[in-house]
């Protein structure tokens, strides 16, 4: 969703999603995720939201989440990010919908 790489989170139960299918682990009673906690540092972040999606939240349109403009692209790809090694991302989820039968994360606005 927000580019290509390794991922990590300070958030446990988000990272259990990518145990358990991308489902929250309260959706996955008896199933077992493993979590491997670590430290990481970074020197240069580049802070990902709603601004680098395909589709951005815009005024007077309904709420809901863009497209992530930044699935699958190397580090450093967007304008602006040029000498970073790392992305980061507030996320919100959103609640499933027509295109997508589980919550999903966005960046935050």
């Amino acid at each position: 969703w927000f580019g290509e790489g390794v991922y990590a989170t300070t958030s446990a139960t988000y990272a259990l999603r990518y145990a358990l299918g991308m489902r929250d682990f309260w959706e996955s009673p008896g199933k077992t995720g493993v979590v491997i906690a670590g430290r990481a540092v970074f020197a240069n972040v580049y802070p990902i939201t709603q601004c680098d999606n395909d589709r951005p939240l815009e005024a007077g349109l309904p709420r809901e989440p863009g497209k992530p403009g930044l699935k699958g692209k190397r580090i450093a790809s967007a304008e602006g990010a040029q000498g970073c090694d790392a992305h980061y991302v507030c996320v919100r989820g959103w609640p499933p919908n027509e295109e997508h039968k589980n919550t999903t994360y966005h960046a935050c606005a």
